[in-house]
């Protein structure tokens, strides 16, 4: 081997064994130049460090005032300094062929890590140094201390140190520059370093329990009692060096942080961002599981009153015997009859609903589809009409399967207080794994986008859910009826905002009614939520681009600074991250899932970005809202828009 550069150090001010930086700096460099005197290497460059090197109170000091270890700062400096003195030692004693060079302070790009100075510049980068002790460091490029070490292994004698430094700084002046290249006010407050001798203490002893290095540390307050400014003067004549101003330094040293996502104004706003979002999030209460049919307090009413439950089916013979089974089998004390409606089958689903043997059903065949309505409300419209004057109408899907107490628990709730509509959001099936993975997820969207809590109290919000609606009739004719709504795909929420109008509704999670209807695959999920996801963006491709954008924000950024960044960004996504998590854990909790699927929320949100995207395809091919062989959602005027 004709030339070896030994370039690596432990570049650490602070460590929970001081002695591993020692072993590091020290017993490496002596393994290092033993096994390459004994390798007979013609040329090595050793890298050491202007931190072995006395500052001259008079001025720049140069390559004569070294510093034994006793006279250095701090473990960092004491352990460079035995380095620098055991390869003299080895020249003088083995021959070995060594160039030693001192770099001062090397800023500018890969600084991966980063040292304690490329620390120091993304902290200053990111408004986070607004004050500064009165210290000076000779600032120089990378690149120009790289080429140093070739001209060093090129020119320099056997034997000779060499400083290859920059510029002097104050401490100020470079603050002042990493400011203005990010456009920020440069700090303006000088600090005395004595008072912060107890903060930085406190933070040696926070890192010792924590494990993470602190920004603040005795010896570096320690240091910045001089100014290390030093003079490159015997490189220049000897070796040819020249270095660039600092400032270029400093400029493609940002540079580099930004395009390794490290950004320390970007990185950091866009975490925070994404913090204040989940803080606003989790204080919304919207991913709580409080609003519960089972946690309502109220008595049976006095007199329970009459109701009739409307049942829209099309097509649903493998499910229609045991939901209108579970409706015959109501316990309610109360008037109470059943009237299906068959909106023109292709199956079995008349036939086997009137094969039941139960006085409480009624079966209505359904009139042909008229323009302009829904499937489902044009059904319940017939089913409603033929219901007579009953005080409530139970609106429920045929896949739905209820407990027997269920009505009577929906007519307590309603009553207790005069609300004009009681839904009760109905357990999912989720039994396999296609379900275990996404179906907890619907409830929790839905959730956000309809709060339980919100809906539950005065206020424009407002909602229910399809599968279980307890509606009073004067409340729906005063609201214009079935017909105010017929083209809604999204006819449940619509049907609450109409009702909300005319008075109070509660909307709950359940155990006691249940689909039963499974999804055997993903793409049998995501048929079911692209039938009505582009529709809740009123066919706006704006909503669209808005919303697709915002599930990245909420459920993928995060995750991916955790990931991607370091410091204080890292520290805000991940704290970002947890929140969301968090969040998921009633709902899974409610599912009987583990808490660990809150881990697969961010590719869990992607999945619902995509069936959104497929919503919107399917409407431009003139199949929005699919069902049963219908195309309920046709392209119309402004869905561009």
């Amino acid at each position: 081997m004709r030339e070896l550069f030994h370039v690596a150090a432990d570049y650490r001010l602070w460590a929970r064994d001081p002695e591993e930086i020692v072993r590091n700096n020290l017993s490496m460099t002596g393994n290092v130049m033993t096994a390459a005197h004994d390798a007979g290497v013609a040329r090595i460059v050793y890298t050491s460090s202007v931190a072995t090197l006395l500052p001259d109170p008079n001025g720049p000091a140069d390559e004569t005032r070294a510093a034994r270890p006793d006279q250095a700062t701090g473990v960092y400096k004491r352990s460079k300094v035995a380095a620098e003195r055991l390869v003299e030692e080895m020249i003088a004693r083995d021959g070995l062929p060594a160039v030693i060079v001192n770099p001062s302070t090397p800023i500018g790009p890969r600084d991966v890590r980063p040292t304690p100075t490329g620390r120091i510049v993304v902290e200053a980068a990111s408004g986070r140094m607004p004050a500064f002790v009165d210290s000076g460091l000779n600032l120089v490029h990378v690149d120009d201390v790289a080429f140093g070490h070739v001209l060093a292994a090129e020119k320099g004698r056997i034997g000779e140190r060499y400083i290859l430094g920059g510029q002097d700084a104050a401490l100020a002046e470079m603050l002042a520059a990493i400011a203005n290249l990010c456009g920020r006010k440069p700090p303006t407050l000088q600090l005395p370093r004595a008072p912060l001798f107890p903060l930085a203490w406190l933070a040696e002893r926070w890192a010792d329990a924590s494990g993470r290095e602190p920004f603040l540390t005795l010896d570096s307050l320690r240091m910045a009692k001089h100014h290390m400014f030093y003079s490159s003067a015997k490189a220049e004549r000897e070796l040819g060096y020249k270095a660039r101003p600092y400032g270029e330094a400093l400029a493609e040293a940002l540079d580099w942080f930004r395009s390794r996502g490290d950004d320390p104004v970007i990185a950091i706003s866009l975490a925070a961002a994404t913090l204040v979002i989940w803080l606003l999030l989790l204080a919304s209460g919207f991913w709580l599981c409080g609003d519960r049919d089972d946690r309502m307090a109220c008595a049976d009413p006095a007199e329970w009153p009459e109701v009739v439950a409307v049942v829209p089916a099309r097509n649903e013979a493998d499910v229609i015997a045991r939901s209108l089974a579970s409706l015959a089998a109501q316990d309610y004390p109360g008037p109470f009859r059943i009237v299906l409606v068959d909106d023109n089958s292709t199956d079995a689903t008349g036939r086997i609903a009137r094969g039941l043997a139960s006085n409480r059903i009624a079966v209505l065949d359904g009139a042909a589809l008229a323009a302009g309505w829904t499937g489902k409300l044009w059904a319940l419209s017939q089913g409603i009409a033929a219901a007579g004057r009953p005080r409530y109408l139970w609106l429920t899907d045929a896949d739905i399967e209820h407990a027997p107490d269920t009505l009577r628990r929906l007519a307590a709730i309603a009553e207790a207080d005069g609300k004009r509509l009681v839904s009760f959001m109905a357990r999912l099936h989720c039994e396999t794994g296609p379900e275990r993975a996404l179906v907890p997820a619907f409830i929790y969207f839905f959730k956000m986008v309809y709060p339980f809590n919100w809906i539950n109290r005065r206020g424009p919000m407002a909602g229910a859910a399809g599968g279980c609606v307890l509606v009073r009739r004067d409340a729906l004719e005063a609201a214009g009826g079935v017909a105010a709504m017929r083209g809604a795909l999204i006819d449940d929420c619509t049907l609450g905002a109409l009702i909300k109008q005319q008075g109070p509704i509660w909307l709950g999670l359940t155990n006691r009614s249940r689909s039963i209807r499974p999804y055997r695959s993903a793409g049998e999920i995501a048929a079911m939520i692209a039938r009505s996801a582009y529709a809740q963006l009123r066919y706006s491709r704006l909503l669209l681009a808005v919303t697709i954008l915002g599930l990245a924000l909420v459920y993928a950024l995060a995750p991916v600074l955790a990931l991607a960044v370091h410091g204080t960004a890292r520290g805000l996504a991940i704290a970002a991250t947890l929140l969301m998590i968090l969040s998921y854990q009633p709902v899974l909790r409610f599912y009987g899932r583990s808490p660990l699927w809150g881990l697969a929320l961010p590719l869990v949100a992607g999945f619902y970005a995509w069936c959104t995207l497929l919503s919107a395809w399917q409407h431009r091919q003139g199949k929005g809202g699919m069902w049963k062989g219908r195309a309920q959602a046709p392209i119309r005027a402004g869905s561009s828009r």
